[in-house]
């Protein structure tokens, strides 16, 4: 194998940190022993009272968070004429000491200066215990305090200038920054204690040590196989030398542009950001070191392939090491290399792994698994012989594979002596730190398993397990298990990673036999399967099931079970086998702060969150009428009223209304049911288009809906005929002939509906045998006139050919498919001013709001009987209603007189007689390109700004105020425009300072 032979011992590279001492002053008479203890005794920054905190456990640079701008922050020095992989060490080192140096300068001294006055004062507080302050002490320690005061200040003030632009720039919107402020509060990872053989471990030592020997005994531990599998039998070898050729510069830096720029960086500090920007600098480096892997040589790169093991809580209640989940952060050339290896690989997995295998596989997905499974169960039922469906669980999988197992396997499949050593440089030279609660731990070099987090260790992985079933597959050919079914495949086993499922009759000598085949695969492959969490399901069963399910030693299930997350029933779902996925929905509210969310914030959770859960199951199922509602309840009341449901005075607009795509008046939001069905109609698109799927062959079932949908969204362009369905495609100019005969159609049998094709049709006009049962004078002249459109058809060479008319390629997708079921609606002509310009989401949903006449004016609290105001606090003339708000009053009128003389912009005023939309769409043909995009957010802001100054008087008291509106909307503008407004960036005048 010569994984052993590259194991490159190094010692573990020093952890960069940065640290700040503090000295005691020269008197002598404030230095105590606290000063060297586990905890300081700090003073409160504002109050008297003081708390105990545990000092700050160091952390390596992270270059992710923030990096330096100009050639300086370029200058990756030479400090060695020696390349490869020790030298690339050394100068991430440097570059990570000097990264670290420059944040923090970069950053200032007020956050110094904090830390020094907090520690000064603290040291002074801990002395006044003991005795009596001197006059200079004294005094000295009354400066730090209002020192400490107008710096704490300071901080804040920059602080929230920050936050104010970068939450316009992200808050509420669908970005990464919006969703941690969702769930901050739910990131509690801290290990206070850990349950190890009955005894509650609270120490950190004590749990380090009790987490280095659990992970060091799984990874860190080869397991002797007691025999091997004759793979000539089971796998075919390939060529595949290609995967051998030179590393190329092209091949790296794709690789590096297919890395997640923002993930967490591993012991080294980088992430793939570093590599993205600096890639310039550091590019010939990175290819020294490819250039030295490519000769084999191993040396150093040790150093390069280490990692940190944090622990995630799978659970509240997480007391054992098992309740953890451990996250893997490699070196980010480590990543590199496994990424390179993992791009080569990638394009010969689908020839390599069976079918019934779609895990990490481009192009196979896990719902062709679920369909493979649910279509076997069908067909077994209808059948009714007895068999027995297992759910096997295996142990650890990924972390416990044999590295001689997955070799054999690599050397069968037919890689290369060069690949095969590229991988066990990337295994043998592993090793993992367990980083606990921010301190990590000894080093534990890998001699087992697959590291989570490199891009090889799924596709090896699969490739290996790929084995059990080929070993299937044998037993059955040689005998040793018998077809599922006399007249139809049905696949004995399938796999999506680790998740395997199996079938097999429910007799004694069958079930001892595929007990036997496992053991077979276990011990030669090291994976292990857990037979008290793995299940046994009997369909069919008589009184000897219970014998059988004993014999395996797993646990007896019956339908419904869960498999890959979905129910798996033999019939359509009911309500209560849907409601686990309507508690998942409910149980992801941030209901401890939906309160201070506003309504687009929410309205964001609710498109990216919750209406993303449920796509997994309707992929695959037809969810009831009743858990469709239940999930539009949820979505509704949080949207209005932050909670899991809401009265009808609460919700502003109707759901029907908010659940259309933006263009057509809503928000965007999906209509589930529409969505299932877009979603559902790929399996009829896959049965028409790909031949290699898992389950072909098998007779999926689709409702009169989806199938007339479907109809209507394609047309098939005749080929060779040998594809095109005669009685069901649409082959004749665009139709079919289900449409062009429907009364000579309904004499056709549905088994013949679904299996003559155009090509057989024709041959000797053998539809017309297909006729059946009492023919008509209507179905004559049908068939008449079927005749002469079929008669004079040519074929031809070329397949046939399914065209999806609503993609410009003519290939299926679901977005396309959802926009077709609300083909022939009528569109929102404001839909672009709104949803298009930039603007923070709260600002463009108020408008949306506006556009439906949806605000809470005067108008709309008389018509529901509650308190309002007579006239418009702004102007004391007219009753207020939203139009005489943002247009028609005097007050405001000026303020967009204003509004656009500062910006210079062409445009009038808006009229009092046309609505904003009608006035921006008049302005915008009056208005130069260059400017239209200002022009859009002015007309976003400016009615923003007046409702929140009528706002200000309604709830606060606040007098109408021209200046003071003004001076809100100018500050308003600056602010959009430092948070990435261009348009208004481009006129807004110099003296702003806006850049």
């Amino acid at each position: 194998m010569g994984a052993a032979s590259l194991g490159l011992m190094s010692r573990p590279r020093r952890r960069l940190c940065t640290s700040i001492e503090f000295s005691a002053p020269r008197t002598g008479r404030i230095t105590t022993e606290s000063a060297t203890s586990d905890a300081l005794h700090l003073s409160c920054r504002i109050t008297a009272h003081c708390c105990w905190t545990a000092p700050p456990c160091p952390r390596p640079a992270d270059a992710s968070v923030s990096r330096p701008s100009g050639p300086a922050a370029m200058d990756f020095r030479t400090r060695s004429p020696q390349p490869g992989a020790r030298w690339l060490v050394r100068r991430l080192q440097a570059t990570a000491r000097d990264l670290t140096s420059w944040s923090a300068r970069s950053t200032g001294n007020v956050r110094d200066k904090l830390v020094i006055c907090r520690e000064l004062i603290a040291r002074f507080d801990h002395a006044m215990e003991s005795r009596l302050l001197a006059p200079a002490e004294d005094w000295l320690r009354k400066q730090l305090k209002v020192a400490y005061l107008g710096l704490a200040s300071l901080e804040r003030t920059i602080a929230r200038q920050r936050a104010r632009i970068s939450f316009l720039a992200e808050g509420d919107a669908n970005t990464s920054f919006f969703h941690k402020q969702c769930t901050f509060r739910r990131q509690k990872n801290r290990v206070h204690s850990l349950l190890v053989d009955g005894h509650v471990l609270c120490e950190h030592d004590e749990m380090a040590h009790a987490a280095f020997t659990h992970f060091d005994g799984l990874l860190g531990t080869a397991v002797d196989r007691e025999h091997t599998l004759d793979l000539e039998q089971l796998v075919t070898a390939d060529d595949l030398g290609s995967l051998d050729a030179p590393f190329t510069p092209e091949e790296i830096w794709a690789a590096v542009q297919c890395m997640p720029a923002h993930k967490a960086p591993g012991p080294d500090g980088f992430s793939a950001e570093f590599l993205q920007a600096c890639w310039g600098v550091i590019r010939q480096d990175i290819l020294d070191v490819f250039d030295q892997l490519f000769l084999l040589p191993g040396r150093g790169f040790a150093k390069l392939n280490q990692a940190l093991l944090t622990l995630l809580p799978k659970r509240a209640d997480a007391q054992k090491l098992g309740d953890y989940r451990p996250i893997c952060l490699i070196h980010i050339m480590a990543k590199l290399f496994a990424k390179v290896l993992s791009l080569r690989i990638a394009p010969k997995m689908d020839s390599l792994v069976s079918r019934n295998q779609n895990a990490f596989i481009a192009g196979r997905s896990l719902h062709d698994n679920f369909m493979l499974v649910r279509q076997s169960l069908r067909m077994l039922h209808h059948l009714g012989a007895p068999c027995i469906m297992l759910k096997l669980d295996l142990t650890r999988a990924f972390d416990s594979i044999s590295w001689s197992f997955l070799f054999e396997m690599l050397r069968q499949y037919g890689f290369g002596d060069r690949f095969r050593e590229w991988i066990a440089i990337l295994l043998s030279s592993a090793s993992t730190r367990v980083m606990l609660n921010g301190v990590p731990g000894p080093p534990i070099w890998h001699r087992r398993g697959l590291r989570q987090g490199d891009s090889t260790s799924p596709q090896l992985f699969v490739l290996a397990v790929d084995a059990l079933g080929r070993l299937m597959h044998r037993a059955l050919q040689a005998g040793i298990l018998r077809r599922l079914h006399p007249r139809r495949t049905v696949p004995a086993v399938s796999l999506y990673a680790d998740d395997v499922m199996l079938f097999c009759h429910a007799e004694m000598d069958e079930v001892l036999a595929v007990k036997g085949i496992l053991g077979i695969f276990e011990a030669a492959s090291g994976l292990w399967v857990n037979y008290g969490k793995s299940s046994a399901t009997t369909l069919h069963g008589d009184e000897e099931s219970d014998a059988l399910i004993e014999a395996l030693g797993c646990q007896a299930a019956t339908l419904p079970i869960t498999y890959l997350g979905i129910p798996l029933t033999t019939r359509r779902p009911t309500p209560a086998q849907m409601q686990p996925l309507v508690d998942v929905v409910a149980g992801r509210l941030p209901t401890w702060k939906a309160w201070l969310m506003n309504k687009a914030g929410r309205l964001t959770l609710v498109r990216s969150v919750l209406s993303a859960i449920p796509i997994h199951q309707m992929l695959t199922l037809t969810p009831p009428k009743k858990t469709l509602k239940q999930l539009e309840k949820i979505q509704r009341g949080f949207l209005w009223a932050g909670r899991a449901a809401a009265q009808g005075g609460h919700c502003h607009v109707n759901w029907r209304t908010v659940s259309r795509p933006l263009a057509l008046g809503g928000l965007g939001i999906r209509d589930l049911e529409r969505t299932g069905l877009a979603l559902r109609l790929r399996w009829l698109w896959l049965s028409k288009t790909d031949a290699d799927r898992a389950w072909k062959g098998m007779d999926l079932q689709f409702s009169n809906e989806e199938l007339g949908l479907f109809y209507a969204s394609t047309f098939m362009v005749l080929g060779d005929g040998r594809t095109a369905l005669f009685w069901e495609d649409r082959w004749l100019h665009g139709q079919s002939i289900r449409e062009l005969a429907p009364m000579l159609y309904r004499c056709i049998p549905k088994n013949r509906r679904r299996v003559r094709t155009v090509a057989d049709g024709l041959a000797g006009n053998a539809w017309a045998r297909d006729i059946r049962g009492v023919v008509g004078l209507q179905e004559i002249g049908q068939y008449l006139t079927t005749w002469q459109r079929v008669t004079h058809t040519a074929l031809s060479a070329e397949p046939d050919r399914l065209v999806w008319k609503w993609t410009a390629n003519g290939d299926y997708s679901a977005r396309s498919c959802y926009q077709a079921t609300f083909h022939g609606s009528l569109a929102c002509h404001s839909w672009k001013l709104i949803w298009k310009g930039w603007a923070p989401p709260k600002v463009k949903f108020f408008h949306w709001l506006v556009s439906l006449d949806r605000c809470w004016t005067a108008d709309r609290l008389a018509r529901r009987g509650l308190p309002h105001h007579t006239r418009c606090l702004l102007c004391d003339q007219e009753p207020e209603t939203i139009h005489h708000l943002l247009l028609a009053c005097p007050f405001s009128r000026q303020a967009w007189h204003e509004a656009l003389s500062w910006l210079r912009l062409p445009a009038p005023a808006p009229e009092q007689d046309i609505s904003i939309q009608d006035w921006w769409i008049r302005a915008r043909d009056a208005t130069p390109p260059s400017l239209r995009k200002a022009l859009r957010s002015t007309a976003l802001l400016v009615p923003w700004m007046i409702w929140k100054h009528r706002n200000a008087c309604v709830f606060d008291h606040a007098t109408p105020s021209l200046p003071e509106l003004a001076e809100g909307i100018k500050d308003e503008m600056r602010c959009w425009a430092r948070a990435g407004d261009k348009g208004l960036r481009v006129v807004l005048p110099p003296s702003w300072d806006v850049h």
